[in-house]
């Protein structure tokens, strides 16, 4: 069942395709021949997750107050402990 399962699914591919891959037309069978003799008797075993990287910034967690991603041109923000707001830029108007 395998193998014919390898076999159609390899043969609907374009020599292009199938070329891309490292394969010829005529490797189709014996292909299919090897993946239907070793099918379930190689047992694998889930891959391990990769590892996450520590970000270059420090996360919300770390500094206590959001995350705000910093644009060019972008205009610092008051201390949060005043109450002054900070200076807006004003946007142009398209008419």
């Amino acid at each position: 069942m395998l193998r014919r399962r390898v076999t159609e699914e390899l043969a609907s591919l374009s020599d292009r395709e199938l070329s891309d891959i490292g394969i010829s037309r005529s490797d189709i069978r014996r292909i299919a021949h090897d993946a239907a003799a070793t099918s379930g008797t190689v047992a694998t075993a889930a891959p391990e997750p990769a590892a996450r990287r520590p970000s270059a910034r420090p996360s919300r967690s770390d500094t206590g107050g959001p995350e705000a991603p910093v644009r060019a041109g972008a205009q610092a923000r008051a201390d949060p402990g005043s109450d002054a707001d900070p200076p807006r830029q004003s946007s142009p108007t398209t008419r």
